[in-house]
């Protein structure tokens, strides 16, 4: 099972939206790198159960990103905050208030 860094991201941004048994699981897995056999010893479960609660998990962190779009926003957010910044540098005023415009309209 190789991990996702996008839902890794996920997990950080969606993480109390998840149950204390998976937010414990993910933070294991991802955030600790335990392997599926660490994490079944030290919460007592078998691997497979291990591997369902990531599974199952990690659809949540998915569906919830395609309804709420966090990651996408924050995503965008910081691609127009750089864009920002070199309109800055450059001097140009009139890019500069139509990119803030674009920042406000991200949220």
């Amino acid at each position: 099972m190789s991990k996702d860094l996008k839902k890794a991201e996920y997990f950080v941004i969606y993480r109390s939206l998840l149950t204390e048994k998976q937010q414990e699981t993910l933070d294991m897995y991802y955030i600790n790198d335990l392997s599926l056999s660490e994490i079944s010893k030290e919460i007592n479960i078998t691997r497979q159960g291990v591997f369902n609660c990531i599974n199952k998990s990690e659809e949540k962190l998915v569906e919830l990103e395609a309804a709420l779009g966090l990651y996408r926003k924050r995503d965008e957010m910081n691609k127009a905050v750089n864009e920002l910044k070199a309109v800055i540098k450059g001097g140009n005023k009139k890019v500069a208030m139509e990119l803030a415009d674009k920042l406000k309209d991200i949220y």
